[in-house]
């Protein structure tokens, strides 16, 4: 029997997946934007997928952002959009981390909004989303959104990294993992 459940264990152990990384800029509102005065915490979270499975010197093109949200007021207004994205971005853009994953470059910027690949509270319309230093950030039916420290978005030292989310097939391996083991106890229990 303790053959049996090495072998099931070793067939669904998992393999090394690709991951999905988030990095997440905090400032606050330069101007006031609907109901939002300025200085309104402002963040901006990127989720980034190229393949890779660490932080740890990667480099991401533009092919590799999944999602970009901007959150003003700590949930009172939430824009997400998400791949693919309409409009192009300007040629040589990068966001890298270096060997400490660390990022060290954050060079994202010049893209327009799809008018069908975001999501918006209160029924807004994103019309433009840039990184790019000194311009808005997010410019929707509202208004437009730029952060405090309008030149920060584009220095590394403002991200951070907020979590890697593990592809489902990992998430699936592991589930199964617990499970076997609860067999495996209930088994001894009895």
């Amino acid at each position: 029997m303790r053959n049996l459940f090495s072998l099931a264990a070793l067939a669904i152990v998992p393999s090394v997946q690709a991951l999905e990384f988030s990095f997440l800029f905090s400032d606050t509102l330069s101007q006031a934007f609907g109901a939002f005065d300025a200085e309104t915490p402002v963040t901006i979270t990127i989720a980034l997928d190229n393949g890779g499975t660490s932080v740890e010197s990667q480099i991401w093109t533009p092919a590799d952002l999944q999602s970009i949200e901007f959150n003003i007021g700590n949930g009172g207004y939430v824009a997400t959009i998400y791949t693919p994205f309409g409009g192009t971005f300007v040629s040589g853009n990068t966001f890298e981390t270096d060997a400490d994953g660390n990022v060290s470059s954050s060079n994202f910027y010049g893209y327009s909004a799809d008018s069908t690949n975001y999501t918006v509270t209160d029924g807004d319309s994103v019309q433009f989303w840039s990184l790019y230093a000194g311009y808005d950030y997010l410019l929707t039916s509202t208004g437009s959104v730029q952060a405090s420290n309008s030149l920060g978005v584009t220095d590394p030292a403002n991200w951070s990294q907020v979590g890697a989310v593990p592809e489902p097939s990992t998430v699936a391996a592991f589930a199964g993992l617990g499970a076997l083991g609860l067999i495996a106890l209930r088994r001894k229990r009895a």
